[in-house]
């Protein structure tokens, strides 16, 4: 499409030949929509020399069900997103590929749905956290420790053990 169609309007006359009639000049947007609301929600931000707000505990468990869930083969490691770094997730690919290896062998393809029993976190040094989430399934009980660290905003898992 040329320049002269793109500021112009296609129309048909009585005959039915098309011609194009120039579009009227639109008014410029208007910002009071931003004027309306007085209040504007933000998002927590951390001021320079002072600690992110740590993620709660229901998040850290919720994390750590999901690389149980990645581990043994229910979930896939992209699902993760941008929760973990990617050498996290290349260790967890590695994990769940012996995992379900494993599984082959010994026929078990039977889904553990794990639940959380407890979570203990701390805070080294600003910016980190060290977690460690115990969960419970039918036959067993295990640990898996997180460590995160605030990133642009956002915390990142920067290394997972699970025993």
């Amino acid at each position: 499409m040329s320049a002269t169609h793109s500021a112009a309007v296609l129309a048909s006359d009585e005959v039915g030949l098309a011609h194009s009639v120039p579009r009227a000049a639109k008014p410029a947007p208007t910002r009071a929509w931003r004027r309306r609301s007085s209040v504007v929600p933000s998002a927590p931000t951390a001021t320079v020399g002072s600690a992110p707000e740590l993620p709660d505990s229901a998040l850290l468990g919720r994390i750590a069900i999901m690389v149980f869930e990645v581990i043994t083969g229910v979930r896939v490691v992209a699902q993760l997103g941008k929760l973990v770094t990617f050498e996290v997730a290349q260790n967890l690919a590695q994990l769940r590929a012996l995992r379900c290896e494993h599984a082959m062998q010994t026929a078990s393809a039977k889904r553990v749905v794990p639940t959380v029993q407890g979570v203990h976190r701390s805070s080294p040094t600003p910016g980190t956290l060290e977690a460690a989430v115990i969960l419970n399934t039918a036959a067993s009980a295990l640990a898996v420790a997180l460590r995160a660290e605030h990133d642009r905003g956002r915390w990142r898992v920067t290394a997972v053990t699970v025993l």
